[in-house]
């Protein structure tokens, strides 16, 4: 065979071969084609990840949203969240207890509002009044009156009512007047903040105390006034269990009478805010029997500590005010001797004032955990003439170091020293577990913070206890 004639055989060869890859090629593209739409079948089929996401779950994630302002611009979030998907759509819709919380303010339109009712079903209502402030206009007036109108047909539903600082004191003292000799047998907290008008007592707010009294809230178990202090004669229900009163401004009342007040004495929370310079009380007058956590964060703590008897004080948390530490729990010892949690927050005046932390160490001497500020750990565990002040905590357990900017070299002459003494006066307990909440990790810090060597400190810290970094819930305080 020539030359030529094998050329051409060749060629043929080839080109059998290119129609037999074609045909398979083809036979691939439709094999292809087949395999996604059976795969676009089966994802039909299938319901999407969005839907078999736990309703239980989902209507937590939503009551985020609806709750963080910041997260949207719509003042109705719970519309935007509907157009996602039917399935979220069906679940807002349908779940009532997604529709709880009622706001009576000038945003909310009447059918929003009548919407809310409806959906909510038979489950408690949080009712909320703000952004009325000093409005007066008759269509405003008229908006207030026909949204309270509907809410108060509901009165036995009411969980919750919140009274904001913003909801106006002609709006608020209305509301109030309107539900008076009502019942509400479901309502179990109440919240109320009063504007500061001109830097006066307003003595207006006689309703409310009527309206709290346990003939209208049997069931009151949670209370909370900003800038409204209630009279001796306010008889709330025996079964209120959490009080907050906020004093922001000056007043003459020398003696908060209130607080001998039977009604309170099966408080288990106390907090008590602001300004108490008047206050004139009687040393161990205040008996409240069953409380276990109190929050003390006035101006002049001293008469109230002195006059405050609760034996079953667990977890007392407190902000200096304008009297010397030392000056507030001087006489003070064991008086708390049941309280295993202290924080102590907002504090300047413990480093220039030793005495303070020894005694506020001794007034509550069984604290078992702690929060300090990075700033006032020289206060309790540096070295006082022969002994600490923490010396006396014996049963602590746990440290939370809070602070904004770290002083290794202050934190390792006095406590660092403070663990090393502890452990061999106290041998045998177990490692102290100390955590400081302002830094992710001490390992990450340079020397520009003048910290000297943060591995040297790390591990000189490690060998007398156990060390945690980053924020932690301080659960128990």
């Amino acid at each position: 065979m020539d030359e030529l004639a094998v050329a051409w055989t060749a060629l043929s060869h080839l080109e059998s071969q290119e129609r037999i890859l074609q045909e398979k090629l083809t036979d691939v593209h439709r094999s292809i084609e087949l395999q996604r739409g059976r795969i676009e079948n089966i994802m039909r089929s299938r319901p999407s990840l969005i839907t078999t996401f736990p309703t239980e779950l989902l209507l937590q994630i939503f009551e985020l949203i609806v709750q963080d302002e910041s997260l949207t611009n719509n003042i109705h979030p719970k519309l935007q969240l509907t157009m996602v998907s039917r399935y979220w759509r069906d679940v807002i819709l349908t779940c009532s207890s997604f529709w709880t919380r009622i706001q009576l303010a000038p945003e909310w339109p009447l059918p929003l509002l009548e919407a809310h009712i409806t959906r909510s079903g038979q489950c408690p209502l949080d009712i909320v009044i703000l952004n009325w402030n000093s409005n007066s206009s008759k269509t405003v007036c008229k908006t207030f009156r026909q949204q309270l109108g509907i809410v108060i047909q509901h009165a036995s539903r009411w969980r919750s009512l919140e009274i904001q600082a913003n909801a106006g004191t002609l709006y608020a003292l209305f509301a109030l007047e309107k539900v008076y000799g009502m019942a509400f047998p479901s309502l179990t907290r109440v919240s109320v903040d009063r504007q500061r008008r001109h830097g006066a007592i307003d003595h207006g707010w006689g309703p409310l105390f009527r309206f709290l009294r346990f003939e209208s809230i049997p069931g009151l178990k949670g209370l909370n006034l900003g800038d409204l202090i209630p009279s001796e004669d306010l008889h709330v229900s025996s079964t209120l269990t959490e009080f907050t009163l906020s004093v922001s401004y000056p007043s003459r009342l020398e003696a908060p009478s209130f607080l001998y007040n039977p009604s309170l004495r099966g408080l288990k929370s106390l907090t008590l805010q602001g300004w108490t310079k008047s206050w004139q009380l009687v040393p161990d007058s205040i008996h409240l029997p069953l409380l276990e956590h109190f929050v003390c964060e006035v101006s002049n703590p001293k008469q109230l500590l002195h006059a405050l008897s609760a034996p079953k004080l667990t977890h007392f948390q407190y902000q200096e005010g304008d009297e010397r530490p030392s000056t507030v729990f001087s006489g003070l010892k064991s008086k708390f001797s049941n309280v295993h949690h202290f924080t102590l927050s907002i504090a300047d005046k413990w480093s220039r004032d030793p005495g303070g932390a020894q005694s506020l160490c001794l007034a509550i001497p069984a604290v078992r955990s702690a929060v300090l500020n990075e700033g006032d750990l020289e206060a309790f565990f540096g070295l006082w003439g022969m002994s600490c002040a923490a010396d006396v905590w014996e049963h602590l357990e746990s440290l939370s170091v809070e602070g904004s900017y770290c002083d290794l070299p202050n934190i390792r002459n006095c406590l660092v020293w403070w663990l090393g003494r502890r452990q061999r006066l106290q041998k045998g307990k177990p490692k102290l577990k100390i955590r400081f909440d302002f830094l992710d990790d001490i390992s990450t810090l340079q020397d520009s913070y003048g910290c000297g060597s943060p591995l040297s400190f790390c591990a000189a810290m490690r060998e007398y206890c156990d060390l945690e970094y980053g924020q932690a819930c301080h659960g128990s305080h």
